[in-house]
């Protein structure tokens, strides 16, 4: 049963772990009550820098701001939309969006002598249009015909992506589809098409969304990732950027909006210890240490214990391990259930941002702002993939020329990366944009610089591997009633999005399950029944909870295809079980 303590006695109060989408995600769910006087909600985020998570921003020594990585917006993301345009009122002109552009993609099989091959030396494999903005054909042909793809890769090449027809209608991104096919790996998978296509556009692509080479990702997870950025719908694969950083243009005005409606967010508070129940079977609270910007290096933070009636963990995957392998959380750590998280793997990511002091964008050859390169395109960067952005192109910059340059080279499975000084990692990052593109940067970048930053995230990604499948969580933990989950590695067979806008689904739906299981304490107990009845009103009441825009229904091929083939599956189930 509820056990608040401290101000606003007797009303329940949750605490939300973890200050990026999943968990601002979740006080927004719950903000509603919150405003009505029947929550409290209190956010806790690690950083003293503020909300965010990983993008949540650092600052050089010029002042400049910097993020780990940068974060596209793809236009699948139905929650983020709504979340922006509808609940923060960020458009039009105050829309933080640039508008959807192209993007080009780079692979190694470009890098050829001019007698071998009819492209430029330097010339993309493939420039994507804004696919939304053409011709709708049916899924996937929009996303496999518009693009224009480098004449190296023979239409027998590319026909060969028709045999993963089969696997991609079979793939519903249900449980049971996710337990069918996360025991192979993408690779397996992938061996179905010629070699030449995986080289060239699938091991690329694995390398910089799911972020690992295709051996280490399951085909469960690269199916669920390509079908939800590409192919369910032709527009799937467009994307579009922030105009300034994510702590600036989203959660801001994000933390603006939960604090009018009575939300508290404190920054600077890590939680450390979860304190539970005589049974083991609640969590009674949580031990955070607290520390501010301006605390010294070495000096240990004072700590606080919060009581909570519930509590909804919306930290990474890293984030979660290193809680559990704290001695104090042996309770939690020896159960099975957070067992299997232990086992759960992460993806370094290694952001470089350099400031250049003349615009060199300008007269160089036609350029997209966005682009994805491949494994190999630098020696020694085999299984390291890359993107390159022109982030004054995409970005309204500060504390700088106006007239300069401003790329951030985002390299991804980087743990390789993690040792080298930000001096060898500024000389990688030239390298690799020489690499991909010549004509652009060669003898352009190194001489120019006149501010760089380096930021190293050593477990920036959830990393979906062979077999990891049945040791992610679904929202409710198993053997506590009142914790809570939310992530993007959070239910994965259930709403079919990924990244930011899997963690926003999860954190809303986290928020409702934690409502909901406040309700059925608060309606056991025969002297706050009428305050269970109160909160069953309210969270029944259109729009005080958000419920998730589920992803754009299949097309009528897809779902006649895909009902196909559960029907056949079930008869040969049915005859197997005769």
């Amino acid at each position: 049963a509820p056990t608040s303590g401290g101000e606003d006695e007797g009303v329940p109060h949750v605490v939300v772990v973890g200050g990026g989408w999943a968990g601002f995600g979740a006080a927004e769910a719950l903000s509603g009550l919150v405003e009505k006087g029947a929550l409290r909600v209190t956010l806790l985020e690690a950083s003293p820098r503020g909300p965010g998570g990983l993008a949540a921003g650092w600052r050089t020594d010029k002042g400049r701001e910097v993020e780990v990585g940068l974060h596209g917006f793809w236009r699948s993301y139905r929650n983020i939309d709504d979340l922006v345009a509808n609940k923060l009122g960020l458009t039009g002109e105050a829309s933080p969006f640039t508008p959807y552009a192209q993007s080009s993609l780079f692979t190694k099989q470009e890098k050829k002598t001019p007698s071998s091959s009819s492209s430029p030396p330097s010339a993309p494999t493939v420039v994507a249009p804004v696919l939304g903005d053409l011709p709708r054909l049916p899924a996937p042909l929009g996303t496999a015909l518009w693009p224009t793809f480098s004449s190296d890769l023979s239409l027998a090449d590319r026909a060969s992506a028709g045999l993963l027809v089969g696997p991609w209608l079979d793939f519903d991104g249900g449980d049971k589809a996710w337990a069918r096919y996360d025991g192979m790996s993408a690779s397996t998978l992938f061996s179905l098409v010629s070699r030449a296509l995986y080289s060239a556009f699938l091991e690329p692509m694995l390398l910089v969304l799911p972020m690992a080479p295709g051996p280490e990702i399951s085909a469960a997870a690269a199916l669920s990732c390509f079908s939800f950025f590409a192919l369910e719908h032709q527009g799937d694969f467009d994307v579009r950027w922030l105009k300034a950083s994510a702590t600036a243009a989203i959660f801001e005005p994000w933390r603006d909006r939960l604090a009018s409606r009575g939300v508290v967010v404190r920054d600077g508070a890590r939680a450390d210890e979860f304190l539970l129940s005589p049974d083991g079977g609640h969590v009674t609270g949580v031990v955070a240490s607290l520390r501010t910007l301006d605390a010294e290096k070495d000096a240990p933070p004072e700590r606080e214990a919060i009581p909570c009636d519930a509590l909804i963990n919306a930290v990474s995957i890293s984030g979660v391990q290193s809680m559990m392998r704290n001695p104090a959380n042996k309770p939690l750590s020896r159960r099975p259930e957070f067992q299997r998280l232990l086992r759960l793997r992460s993806v370094a990511v290694v952001a470089v941002r350099v400031w250049l002091d003349k615009d060199i964008g300008e007269g160089a050859p036609e350029h997209t702002p966005s682009n994805v390169c491949g494994g190999g395109l630098v020696e020694g960067l085999e299984e390291i993939g890359f993107t390159f952005y022109w982030v004054n192109e995409l970005q309204k910059q500060e504390g700088g020329s106006t007239n300069g340059t401003v790329l951030e080279i985002d390299f991804y499975n980087a743990s390789p990366l993690l040792g080298l000084s930000d001096a060898d990692a500024l000389d990688l990052a030239v390298r690799a944009l020489e690499a991909a593109s010549p004509e652009c940067f060669q003898g352009k970048v190194a001489d120019s610089i006149e501010d760089f930053a380096v930021v190293r995230a050593p477990n920036a990604v959830s990393h979906f591997a062979p077999g990891s499948f049945a040791n992610l969580p679904k929202t409710r933990a198993e053997s506590l009633a009142n914790w809570f989950h939310a992530g993007d590695w959070v239910d994965r067979g259930g709403h079919r999005s990924w990244s930011q806008e899997k963690a926003l689904v999860t954190g809303y739906q986290a928020g409702r399950a934690a409502a909901e299981e406040l309700e059925r304490a608060l309606s056991s107990s025969p002297s706050r029944a009428s305050a269970g009845r109160e909160m069953r009103r309210l969270i029944d009441t259109d729009g005080c909870i958000p419920q998730p825009l589920d992803v754009e229904p299949d097309e009528p091929h897809v779902a006649a295809g895909r009902g196909l083939l559960r029907e056949a599956r079930a008869r040969l189930e049915r005859l197997a079980g005769m």
